[in-house]
């Protein structure tokens, strides 16, 4: 199949990373470099990404990382509110989610990649939520750690064997995306 564009949904780097690595992401979006379990994912979109960082009283600090109002891990651009390089960080996460919801309200053919963290029925209502409230054109590969087959339309589902190595295992990757590309 032919896409517009590959984003990654996270949960991690690894991801991020290897769709980078593979020359397939081409724009920076805000599931790229951070920790993200499946809800706050699901009330970024359901929310349209509403105060993603606006709201300093909903960032939580915790050894020199901050997390959001949505539950949502920032661990490489981010310190404590307040210093020059949070405001830095807060545009470039505003003008990564501005880009996002352009893409979902678009017709273009996206392939979004997320590295497990989702279940069957998280998967129904992401898609749920994203056929009532976006026009994009977009298929779901979700790369899981145990074998899967969900046979949802619009998911792929995908085995890899997890890796103690944050990058992940490039060859496993590039065989995957033989198959998916």
């Amino acid at each position: 199949m032919e896409y517009d564009l590959v984003i990654s949904l996270g949960p991690a780097c690894e991801t991020a990373y290897q769709l980078t690595r593979m020359g397939i992401r081409h724009s920076a979006f805000p599931f790229d470099w951070v920790i993200s379990e499946f809800r706050p994912l699901y009330e970024c979109f359901a929310n349209d990404f509403a105060d993603f960082l606006t709201v300093r009283d909903d960032l939580i600090v915790k050894d020199g990382n901050i997390s959001n109002k949505y539950g949502i891990g920032f661990f490489h651009e981010l310190t404590e509110p307040g210093q020059p390089d949070f405001e830095k960080a807060k545009t470039k996460f505003q003008r990564r989610a501005k880009r996002l919801l352009n893409v979902m309200k678009s017709t273009q053919r996206v392939l979004f990649v997320r590295r497990g963290g989702m279940a069957k029925d998280q998967a129904q209502e992401l898609n749920k939520l994203w056929q009532e409230k976006f026009t994009v054109d977009y298929h779901i590969a979700v790369i899981d750690k145990r074998p899967i087959n969900w046979k949802l339309h619009r998911f792929t589902t995908l085995y890899m064997p997890p890796t103690e190595d944050w990058q992940g295992d490039s060859e496993a990757w590039d065989e995957l995306f033989d198959k998916i590309l």
